[in-house]
């Protein structure tokens, strides 16, 4: 786990904004994760901290209902605003207290199949849409991947899933590609 010196660096950064640049990136978040745990801090691959996150969860077992860790979300003119800082908030709380890494994981993967779904459902309320594909990096995660798909489809959602190609960005630019084909 990080020392005390090391998550009051991590705070002051986080309040003041320095080097920490806004990013839509779920990897981004998982790495955050398994750095404020302990688990991993630096990576010598893409995708390396979030993949440990996930083997730790999986010592817990599957993804919880709980509503241990909380997202906040804004709804402004631009669309819903995911806000990370309350659950960042309870994982460090949790680190000080002592709670075992994997239950922090697999709480943590709860929580984000938890926003994944209700971010879906405000989406769906503004748009009519009931159709969800979840692609990108994040959804290699099987313990997430299975996790969002269960709550999507609890909700009435009918959940688009990769088969023949992986999920990760090499993917997400063939559907990019394939989207500006159609609007030719």
């Amino acid at each position: 786990a990080l020392s005390y010196e090391e998550q009051d660096t991590i705070l002051k950064q986080m309040a003041s904004g320095l080097n920490t640049p806004l990013t839509s990136s779920m990897g981004r978040l998982f790495d955050a994760v398994a750095a404020l745990t302990g688990i991993r801090s630096a990576i010598d691959y893409d995708g390396q901290a979030a993949i440990e996150l996930e083997m730790t969860a999986h010592l817990q077992g599957t993804p919880t209902h709980s509503d241990r860790y909380q997202f906040g979300v804004d709804v402004t003119a631009e669309g819903h605003v995911v806000r990370i800082a309350p659950v960042l908030d309870a994982v460090l709380q949790d680190v000080v207290e002592g709670i075992p890494r994997s239950r922090i994981a697999i709480e943590f993967h709860a929580a984000v199949a938890r926003i994944t779904c209700d971010v879906c459902v405000l989406i769906s309320r503004d748009t009519g849409l009931s159709t969800i594909a979840l692609s990108g990096g994040v959804f290699q995660n099987r313990l997430l991947l299975h996790a969002v798909s269960e709550r999507l489809r609890a909700a009435g959602f009918r959940v688009l899933t990769h088969i023949a190609l992986p999920p990760n960005d090499a993917c997400v630019s063939l559907g990019q590609a394939v989207a500006a084909a159609h609007q030719q």
